[in-house]
């Protein structure tokens, strides 16, 4: 799973349309959370609590594992919105801006927390998004050590591996769940400790 995998196939195309690279991001960055997506949507998030057994007396059980999952609300990057972030005049700002527009849409992608059919719950998640314009910042720097022997393709590499590290430093997060425990059933309330320190990775 790599941005660099959805970019790299678009570069160095011979045409006409000078706005040609902006559409080749947009579809790599559409193409790429929708991969997201498709990993966050399987069972991966740490739950801890405790599912509350009716009978006499009431039996606490522990429900501890990465049993919670998002359900995402699918959100896609608009030619538009790549582009009034990347064509401001400023080169260096264009890749922060262009990264601070992911993490923005990766919140609000990740927001829903779901842990069927063990529990029925929702978590409300909160994504930070603090992360992502240190690594678009460190992405030009490194870019800038390279130099002259700078080519698209490592430049997507770079861009690709700066963009997996914003997404795999945001902090751990922690979601309070209440709600009710099928697989046993009962009362349930816990935690799911939302990690996204491995979804962008491999």
């Amino acid at each position: 799973m790599s941005f660099a995998n959805f970019i790299k196939p678009q570069l160095n195309q011979k045409t006409d349309d000078q706005e040609w690279y902006l559409r080749a991001v947009t579809n790599a960055l559409n193409n790429y959370m929708a991969e997201l997506e498709t990993k966050l949507s399987v069972p991966s998030q740490n739950v801890t609590g405790t599912t509350i057994v009716p009978g006499t007396p009431p039996v606490p059980t522990p429900i501890v594992g990465p049993i919670a999952y998002f359900i995402p609300t699918i959100q896609r990057f608009t030619f538009m919105e790549v582009k009034t972030a990347m064509w401001c005049g400023v080169g260096e700002t264009s890749f922060i801006n262009l990264f601070n527009l992911f993490g923005t849409k990766f919140a609000l992608n990740f927001v829903n927390l779901q842990a069927a059919p063990v529990l029925e719950v929702a978590g409300i998640v909160t994504v930070p998004t603090a992360t992502f314009a240190p690594m678009a910042i460190q992405l030009i720097a490194t870019a800038k050590g390279i130099g002259a022997a700078m080519t698209p393709e490592t430049f997507a590499d770079l861009e690709s591996q700066f963009l997996a590290q914003a997404i795999a430093t945001i902090p751990p997060i922690p979601v309070p769940l209440v709600g009710a425990g099928i697989i046993p059933p009962g009362a349930f309330t816990g935690v799911a400790t939302v990690s996204f320190a491995t979804a962008a990775m491999g």
